[in-house]
């Protein structure tokens, strides 16, 4: 293959990774912004995000193969040789392999923040539960897996 056409053949594969993981951000922002008020918002954003990331693994593998085919490593090392080898003048292959990868962290973190309203919420409903069953909050404790213990067998304010 020669540099021209596996420099546009990567710019493509860039092109879709910038849109894949740009429509990630903002699935993993309206996440964020339903997470605690609407299930059923966020049953339909996960199918969303699980679709993205698989499309977004199709064009990984779909990179690497190009890049093994035109004797380059299919890792972060040999994108940058293959970058060196084949972009323009003006970097542009270069400036969008960036972009996607501040995509890809924002991506990272965005899920992060995700998972961590996740659990507050989660440690709620366990200390509102706790209260109902009659332990207190110093009764409850957790493991390295974060399964919880419990020291007290306590009384429960309420049967269901």
């Amino acid at each position: 293959m020669d540099k021209e056409l596996a420099s546009k053949a990567l710019d493509q594969i860039l092109g879709r990774q910038l849109s894949g993981t740009t429509r990630l951000i903002d699935t993993l922002k309206h996440e964020k912004a339903v997470l605690t008020s609407d299930p059923e918002a966020v049953e339909r954003l996960a199918e969303e995000k699980r679709q993205l990331v698989s499309q977004l693994e199709e064009l990984h593998h779909e990179s690497n193969s190009l890049l093994q085919q035109t004797g380059y490593a299919g890792d972060s090392d040999g994108m940058q040789a293959f970058l060196a080898w084949c972009d323009d003048s003006e970097q542009t292959l270069h400036k969008h392999w960036q972009h996607l990868l501040e995509n890809i962290e924002s991506c990272r973190r965005l899920n992060q923040i995700n998972g961590m309203v996740v659990e507050k919420s989660t440690q709620t409903l366990r200390h509102a539960l706790a209260i109902l069953s009659g332990q207190t909050v110093t009764d409850i404790s957790y493991d390295a897996s974060g399964a919880r213990i419990s020291d007290n067998d306590g009384r429960a304010l309420a049967k269901a």
